[in-house]
């Protein structure tokens, strides 16, 4: 199970730590779900900071699918894998 190593305290760049947790987790298990983001990492802009990643000059897939959340609902949600087609 992945684990994340950061802690977000207010006076960091949160956004960039975000970005980089994103990162480590997407080269660990080669992608990430929004929900997965969410629930992991707790990270609730997941897109923006993809978006962030792209800038970079990451090369991020993303696919549409359907995944539940903790409670067992469905939602349609986007999947992040690395390496693939900017």
């Amino acid at each position: 199970m992945f684990e994340p190593s950061i802690d977000f305290k207010p006076c960091d760049n949160i956004r960039a730590k975000q970005a980089r947790a994103i990162l480590d987790y997407m080269q660990t298990n080669g992608q990430i779900s929004t929900i997965e983001a969410r629930e992991v990492l707790g990270i609730c802009h997941v897109a923006g900071r993809v978006y962030d990643l792209r800038c970079q000059g990451h090369k991020i897939q993303t696919k549409r699918v359907l995944e539940a959340d903790a409670g067992g609902r469905l939602h349609g949600v986007a999947l992040y894998q690395l390496g693939g087609a900017a």
